[in-house]
């Protein structure tokens, strides 16, 4: 075989490759960047939410701790542990 075509075929797998691997990434990544950051907004938003209610006095800081121990549960049964979030 020529080294011309060798050379072709190397570019053109190449190129096929990585246009099939970085739109894979893209998307993938996208995907599991949307899931985090909706788990993440989520779980921020409904701590703020409770804490400007105990701020305001709508909430005791007991049922606010109940609160936050029910969002706790609720998030290690979907699979995550607060661990996972940052702020």
């Amino acid at each position: 075989m020529k080294l011309i075509y060798v050379a072709l075929i190397a570019v053109g797998t190449g190129i096929v490759g990585f246009v099939t691997g970085g739109g894979l990434g893209l998307w993938g990544g996208t995907i599991a960047g949307g899931f985090a950051g909706g788990a993440i907004g989520g779980a921020t938003g409904a701590c703020m939410t409770v804490d400007a209610a105990t701020t305001l006095g709508i909430l005791t800081p007991d049922q606010a701790e109940e609160i936050g121990v029910k969002l706790g549960q609720d998030l290690k049964v979907k699979g995550t542990t607060v661990g996972d979030f940052s702020v």
